[in-house]
Protein backbone atom coordinates (compact mmCIF):
# COMPACT_ATOMS: atom_id res chain seq x y z
CA UNK A 1 0.00 0.00 0.00
CA UNK A 2 1.37 3.39 -1.01
CA UNK A 3 1.29 6.22 1.50
CA UNK A 4 0.55 9.73 0.26
CA UNK A 5 1.61 12.81 2.18
CA UNK A 6 -1.42 14.96 2.92
CA UNK A 7 -1.13 18.75 2.71
CA UNK A 8 -0.58 20.44 6.05
CA UNK A 9 -2.47 23.65 5.29
CA UNK A 10 -5.30 24.71 3.03
CA UNK A 11 -2.84 26.67 0.89
CA UNK A 12 -1.02 23.46 0.01
CA UNK A 13 -4.21 21.82 -1.29
CA UNK A 14 -4.07 22.76 -4.92
CA UNK A 15 -6.62 20.43 -6.49
CA UNK A 16 -7.21 21.55 -10.07
CA UNK A 17 -6.09 25.13 -9.56
CA UNK A 18 -3.62 26.77 -11.87
CA UNK A 19 -0.47 28.46 -10.63
CA UNK A 20 -2.06 31.84 -11.42
CA UNK A 21 -5.01 31.08 -9.16
CA UNK A 22 -2.73 29.91 -6.35
CA UNK A 23 -0.57 33.04 -6.64
CA UNK A 24 -3.64 35.30 -6.74
CA UNK A 25 -4.93 33.70 -3.54
CA UNK A 26 -1.62 34.26 -1.80
CA UNK A 27 -1.54 37.91 -2.89
CA UNK A 28 -5.14 38.54 -1.88
CA UNK A 29 -5.03 37.26 1.66
CA UNK A 30 -6.06 40.11 3.95
CA UNK A 31 -3.33 41.91 5.82
CA UNK A 32 -3.65 43.12 9.40
CA UNK A 33 -3.95 46.85 9.91
CA UNK A 34 -0.91 48.55 11.39
CA UNK A 35 -1.21 49.11 15.09
CA UNK A 36 -2.70 47.07 17.85
CA UNK A 37 -6.32 45.96 17.81
CA UNK A 38 -7.81 46.52 21.25
CA UNK A 39 -10.85 44.68 22.60
CA UNK A 40 -14.06 46.68 23.05
CA UNK A 41 -14.66 47.98 26.56
CA UNK A 42 -18.00 46.18 26.84
CA UNK A 43 -16.40 42.72 26.78
CA UNK A 44 -16.04 40.84 30.07
CA UNK A 45 -12.80 39.15 31.13
CA UNK A 46 -13.50 35.85 29.36
CA UNK A 47 -14.35 37.71 26.16
CA UNK A 48 -11.20 39.83 26.38
CA UNK A 49 -9.10 36.73 26.96
CA UNK A 50 -10.61 35.09 23.85
CA UNK A 51 -10.04 38.34 21.91
CA UNK A 52 -6.35 38.40 22.79
CA UNK A 53 -5.98 34.71 21.94
CA UNK A 54 -7.56 35.12 18.49
CA UNK A 55 -5.56 38.26 17.68
CA UNK A 56 -2.32 36.59 18.79
CA UNK A 57 -2.97 33.42 16.76
CA UNK A 58 -4.15 35.26 13.64
CA UNK A 59 -1.53 38.01 13.59
CA UNK A 60 0.70 36.16 11.11
CA UNK A 61 -2.26 35.28 8.88
CA UNK A 62 -3.37 38.90 8.75
CA UNK A 63 -7.06 38.08 8.88
CA UNK A 64 -8.32 41.03 10.94
CA UNK A 65 -8.30 44.75 10.35
CA UNK A 66 -9.64 47.62 12.41
CA UNK A 67 -12.94 47.23 10.54
CA UNK A 68 -13.48 43.83 12.16
CA UNK A 69 -13.42 45.06 15.76
CA UNK A 70 -17.19 44.94 16.34
CA UNK A 71 -17.70 41.60 14.61
CA UNK A 72 -14.85 40.03 16.56
CA UNK A 73 -16.26 41.61 19.71
CA UNK A 74 -19.63 39.96 19.07
CA UNK A 75 -17.92 36.61 18.53
CA UNK A 76 -16.00 36.97 21.80
CA UNK A 77 -19.16 38.02 23.64
CA UNK A 78 -21.02 34.94 22.36
CA UNK A 79 -18.06 32.78 23.33
CA UNK A 80 -18.06 34.28 26.83
CA UNK A 81 -21.80 33.67 27.23
CA UNK A 82 -21.36 30.09 26.00
CA UNK A 83 -18.67 29.43 28.61
CA UNK A 84 -20.90 30.94 31.33
CA UNK A 85 -23.85 28.72 30.32
CA UNK A 86 -21.61 25.63 30.23
CA UNK A 87 -20.40 26.43 33.75
CA UNK A 88 -23.97 26.90 34.98
CA UNK A 89 -24.98 23.60 33.37
CA UNK A 90 -22.05 21.78 35.00
CA UNK A 91 -23.00 23.20 38.41
CA UNK A 92 -26.59 22.02 37.92
CA UNK A 93 -25.32 18.55 37.00
CA UNK A 94 -23.16 18.42 40.13
CA UNK A 95 -26.20 19.18 42.31
CA UNK A 96 -28.11 16.22 40.87
CA UNK A 97 -25.54 13.47 40.15
CA UNK A 98 -26.69 10.43 38.24
CA UNK A 99 -29.73 12.10 36.71
CA UNK A 100 -30.26 13.69 33.35
CA UNK A 101 -31.06 17.38 33.43
CA UNK A 102 -31.57 17.70 29.69
CA UNK A 103 -35.32 17.43 30.18
CA UNK A 104 -36.82 19.29 33.11
CA UNK A 105 -40.50 18.71 33.95
CA UNK A 106 -41.22 17.46 30.43
CA UNK A 107 -39.50 20.37 28.67
CA UNK A 108 -36.02 20.82 27.28
CA UNK A 109 -33.80 22.49 29.85
CA UNK A 110 -33.52 26.24 29.13
CA UNK A 111 -29.75 25.98 29.65
CA UNK A 112 -29.54 23.51 26.76
CA UNK A 113 -31.49 25.89 24.52
CA UNK A 114 -29.26 28.80 25.52
CA UNK A 115 -26.14 26.72 24.84
CA UNK A 116 -27.45 25.88 21.37
CA UNK A 117 -28.20 29.55 20.66
CA UNK A 118 -24.75 30.70 21.77
CA UNK A 119 -23.07 27.90 19.82
CA UNK A 120 -24.98 29.01 16.73
CA UNK A 121 -23.91 32.62 17.31
CA UNK A 122 -20.27 31.60 17.73
CA UNK A 123 -20.46 29.50 14.58
CA UNK A 124 -22.08 32.36 12.62
CA UNK A 125 -19.62 35.05 13.74
CA UNK A 126 -16.69 32.66 13.34
CA UNK A 127 -17.71 31.94 9.77
CA UNK A 128 -18.12 35.64 9.00
CA UNK A 129 -14.69 36.40 10.46
CA UNK A 130 -12.94 33.52 8.72
CA UNK A 131 -12.13 31.58 11.87
CA UNK A 132 -12.83 28.20 10.27
CA UNK A 133 -10.99 26.64 7.31
CA UNK A 134 -13.98 26.69 4.98
CA UNK A 135 -14.66 30.40 5.37
CA UNK A 136 -10.95 31.25 5.02
CA UNK A 137 -10.83 29.30 1.77
CA UNK A 138 -14.02 31.04 0.61
CA UNK A 139 -12.50 34.47 1.32
CA UNK A 140 -9.32 33.65 -0.60
CA UNK A 141 -11.28 32.15 -3.49
CA UNK A 142 -13.56 35.20 -3.82
CA UNK A 143 -10.59 37.56 -3.92
CA UNK A 144 -8.78 35.41 -6.45
CA UNK A 145 -11.83 35.43 -8.74
CA UNK A 146 -11.91 39.23 -8.70
CA UNK A 147 -8.27 39.42 -9.79
CA UNK A 148 -8.19 36.75 -12.47
CA UNK A 149 -9.70 37.56 -15.82
CA UNK A 150 -11.15 34.96 -18.12
CA UNK A 151 -9.71 35.18 -21.67
CA UNK A 152 -13.09 34.33 -23.20
CA UNK A 153 -14.77 37.06 -21.17
CA UNK A 154 -12.12 39.55 -22.30
CA UNK A 155 -12.69 38.57 -25.94
CA UNK A 156 -16.47 38.97 -25.61
CA UNK A 157 -16.05 42.36 -23.93
CA UNK A 158 -13.76 43.50 -26.75
CA UNK A 159 -16.29 42.35 -29.37
CA UNK A 160 -19.12 44.10 -27.52
CA UNK A 161 -17.13 47.33 -27.34
CA UNK A 162 -16.29 47.07 -31.05
CA UNK A 163 -19.94 46.48 -32.02
CA UNK A 164 -21.15 49.31 -29.81
CA UNK A 165 -18.52 51.67 -31.23
CA UNK A 166 -19.60 50.86 -34.82
CA UNK A 167 -23.29 51.35 -34.01
CA UNK A 168 -22.66 54.79 -32.47
CA UNK A 169 -21.19 56.16 -35.73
Amino acid sequence: MRLVKLPETLDERTGHRTKAVIEARKENTPKIAPGRLRPPTWLDEVGKKEWRKIIRLSKDAGIFTSLDVNALGHYCQSFSRLIAVYDEYRKAQEKTPGTSIIIVRGYINPLIKEMQQEEDQCRKWGSILGLDPVSRARIGNARAKKQLSDPMEDLLNDVTEYVNKDSDV
